[in-house]
């Protein structure tokens, strides 16, 4: 168990409420603090990140731009901490709970996008998690990793590419 600080716990709870779990004590969380609690926000699961249902209909580029600048914003706070999810927990109980958020991220998010396609893809679930490995994965190259790309030619493109996704 790992034990934080009672200020640490706010945003904890939040993210795991949101996710309908249960921490296992008050100043101990194994969900909370480990790999399963913050996803549930990171697409509009909880209160903390943008949801794609928050673009307008129809959307514009420039819509999916803010969408996804939002995401990199809240990946600058909490990145590590969502990405934390995909190292594989070594607890059987914290894993299964984790791969079972990141699927409900994954299928929460590509329904919604499912549902501003003008041919909606037959699996939300394998949309959502398209889209999202692709979020991650840039932010993570251009915030954590410093290559060397202007991040806002990389938003405007992962912003096409959606916007591309949402067209077909």
């Amino acid at each position: 168990m790992v034990k934080l600080h009672p200020a640490a716990l706010a945003p904890v709870k939040i993210h795991v409420a949101a996710a309908s779990l249960r921490p296992a004590g008050e100043q101990t969380s194994r969900l909370g603090c480990g790999p399963a609690g913050p996803a549930a926000g990171a697409l509009g699961c909880g209160p903390a990140g943008p949801a794609a249902g928050e673009m307008p209909r129809p959307c514009s580029l420039g819509d999916v731009e803010q969408w996804v600048r939002r995401y990199f914003e809240l990946m600058d706070h909490h990145g590590a901490f969502i990405l934390s999810a995909q190292s594989g927990p070594g607890d059987e109980e914290v894993r299964v709970a984790s791969t079972r958020l990141q699927m409900r991220v994954c299928f929460l998010l590509g329904t919604s996008l499912r549902a501003r396609q003008r041919t909606p893809v037959e699996a939300p679930e394998a949309l959502g998690l398209a889209i999202q490995a692709m979020l991650d994965r840039s932010w993570y190259q251009c915030r954590a990793q410093h290559l060397p790309v202007d991040v806002e030619d990389v938003i405007g493109t992962i912003a096409r590419t959606i916007g591309s996704v949402l067209a077909d």
